[in-house]
């Protein structure tokens, strides 16, 4: 074959047209890395992460691309060939975590649904029921990257993210899902993270960048809170029940902003916030604050 200028022109515009569901999807078990992601998440991985190549559709053309994403990050020993096998264990699976329902460990929004409702919406498109009802279940965090958007986005249990809870990444363009592992130096394959990892760490910290799975919908705004001694308090009030110092703090400050929440405190303006700071005593050690780093510390101390 002939190269000429036409052809190395053409190759150019194939390589630079736009992404779509169905070029997003990479053959299965082949390793796309982090190079050929979109410039905002390059610049949050190393080279060595890489999004996986999965079955994308059952045999009856149902998309399975997140359920396959799901147990390649959960199940190092789900790389199966046979999509059959694949099927068999997803379904294994939904058996399993539906078997596990309970009204008391779901989001407030989910406890519309009783178990029989939610055994018929696994039947659907994977939506942010779906999605919640495994994280509040399981217990984990998902942190979801939309190569359509360019944003990043992630579900956890109760209010506030805990960064140190095992945490599943995935990449996803439309309705198209892929798991996002890492390859370490020894050539372990990584398929969970949390804030120990330099990366995720690196990621919490672009709140610009990040917002809560369809959070507008469950009116739900991202917040991440790093400190083990306050995730504590915050998971187990009843631990600090006994604390008088932090008692009488509490008497002194909430009278005047029990009409706040986290919906009113993220549509404040900068200034606002910094007078919340400055009239709570709230003290930040943080390099550069920010309004989430504000907002965050008032949750804590008013215990929103």
């Amino acid at each position: 074959m002939e190269i000429n200028y036409e052809l190395i022109i053409k190759y150019l515009r194939q390589k630079d047209s736009k992404l779509t569901a169905k070029t997003f999807a990479s053959q299965k078990s082949i390793l796309n890395y982090s190079v050929n992601f979109p410039n905002k998440f390059k610049e949050l991985f190393t080279d060595k992460f890489y999004r996986f190549g999965i079955t994308n559709y059952d045999t009856n053309k149902n998309n399975i691309s997140f359920w396959t994403s799901l147990l390649t990050l959960l199940d190092k020993n789900f790389l199966i060939p046979y999509n059959n096998d694949e099927v068999s264990l997803i379904n294994q699976f939904k058996e399993q975590i539906l078997d596990m329902y309970k009204k008391s460990k779901l989001s407030s929004f989910l406890k519309e649904y009783e178990k029989i409702d939610m055994r018929e919406r696994f039947k659907l498109d994977t939506d942010l029921v779906i999605l919640q009802y495994i994280v509040d279940i399981l217990d984990i965090n998902f942190m979801i990257f939309d190569f359509e958007t360019e944003n990043i986005e992630v579900l956890y249990k109760k209010d506030i993210m805990n960064p140190w809870k095992q945490t599943l990444l995935f990449a996803k363009f439309e309705n198209m899902w892929e798991p996002i592992m890492l390859i370490k130096p020894k050539g372990e394959i990584q398929r969970t993270f949390d804030y120990n990892n330099i990366n995720v760490k690196k990621i919490l910290f672009t709140p610009e960048l990040i917002k809560y799975y369809n959070g507008d919908k469950i009116n739900k705004e991202y917040i991440y809170i790093d400190d083990i001694s306050d995730i504590v308090k915050i998971e187990n009030p009843s631990v600090d029940n006994n604390n008088d110092s932090d008692s009488s703090v509490k008497t002194d400050v909430e009278p005047a902003y029990n009409d706040l929440n986290k919906t009113k405190l993220n549509k404040m303006k900068v200034k606002e916030l910094e007078d919340i700071v400055k009239s709570l005593k709230i003290i930040i050690e943080a390099k550069r604050i920010t309004k989430q780093i504000m907002i965050d510390n008032i949750i804590i101390k008013l215990n929103l």
